[in-house]
Parts: C-alpha cells; sequence; structure tokens
C-alpha cells in the first residue's frame, strides 16, 4: 500500500510487541505470490478488489485483481470471470517497509 502524500491510520493485525494501531505514511507492502488467495465473500483479513482478468499459465491461473491504483496477482487452478472478488493477504506473510 502506498499513500499518495499524506499519513492516514491502518490497523496491521501483525504480531506487535504492544498490539496497537500504527500510523503509516508511504509505506510498501510485500507479500509473496503464492501466499494471496481469493474468495467470493468477506473474511479476515480480505481486500475487496475487481478481478480483471484470468491468464493460463501451462500449470496453474494467474488472477490480475486490482483496487483503483493498487494491483497484485494471486494464483488458483480455475479460471474466474471477471468481477468482484475478495483477496486474502494473510498477516503473518505480508511485509511492511
Amino acid at each position: 500500500m502506498r499513500s499518495a502524500g499524506h499519513c492516514r491510520r491502518a490497523e496491521v493485525w501483525q504480531k506487535f510487541r504492544f498490539g496497537r494501531a500504527i500510523w503509516l505514511c508511504a509505506a510498501t507492502a510485500f507479500i509473496r505470490l503464492e501466499r494471496t488467495g481469493l474468495a467470493e465473500g468477506p473474511g479476515e483479513n480480505w481486500l475487496a478488489m475487481r478481478l480483471e482478468t484470468s491468464l493460463y499459465l501451462g500449470e496453474r491461473w494467474e488472477y490480475l485483481p486490482s483496487r483503483g491504483a493498487l494491483h497484485v496477482r494471486a494464483w488458483g487452478r480455475a479460471p474466474l470471470p471477471p468481477g468482484e472478488r475478495w483477496v486474502e493477504f494473510p498477516p503473518g506473510d505480508l511485509w511492511l517497509f
């Protein structure tokens, strides 16, 4: 996630020493591609995004969801039609810098 010149409060569900919300300014998030997942409904640590397309890579499908300027990738075993999906970002696999 990258902030556009302003700070905003973000709750990060990660194991911090003091377990409280922090302020993020121009933070960049990294997660391994195979750790993300897609679903049709909400859940904990899921973000609503629009699935633009599914691409066949020979051994798996790659999904290209986006939300505004945020574009991510996820893998799966079957093609999915474009539309609203929920993308999972497991907190133990998400790194913020």
